[in-house]
């Protein structure tokens, strides 16, 4: 990486774990929003440049992916990302918006989107600055 952060394979795993936290955080949140059992995926912990990050993802099998992206500063700085394929993102929107008529979730599911991605996103990052007990601070964007 062009910033030269070297991460032990020790901080590293520590890392995913703090993250592996706030999913379940994120995920029982989700539950509760749908009444339904939501799990999500361990979290992957990659130190990659703009440019390396964008190749490695062109370099993916060819599928539409959604993005949310959130800034967050304080005592450590960065941009979490999380990605949805999109087919599996439009599921997710389709049961937090139960009950919308099926013609009116495409113009709801980027908001929608954006929402779960903000819930997702800002639990790991709550629960890494609760767990480390350092201040963050945080904005969203959909990619």
């Amino acid at each position: 990486m062009g910033d030269n952060i070297q991460l032990t394979e020790l901080q590293q795993d520590a890392i995913v774990e703090l993250l592996n936290i706030g999913m379940g955080v994120a995920a029982r949140s989700l539950s509760e929003m749908v009444n339904e059992e939501i799990s999500l995926s361990i979290p992957n912990l990659e130190m990659l440049s703009r440019q390396s990050a964008a190749t490695h993802l062109n370099g993916e099998s060819p599928i539409t992916i959604a993005a949310v992206k959130q800034c967050f500063k304080g005592a450590v700085w960065g941009e979490a990302l999380l990605l949805f394929p999109q087919d599996k993102s439009l599921e997710l929107v389709q049961l937090l918006m139960k009950g919308v008529p099926h013609e009116m979730l495409n113009e709801l599911a980027q908001d929608a989107l954006v929402e779960i991605g903000n819930i997702i996103l800002h639990a790991c990052l709550a629960s890494l600055a609760n767990l480390l007990a350092i201040d963050l601070n945080s904005d969203i964007l959909f990619l």
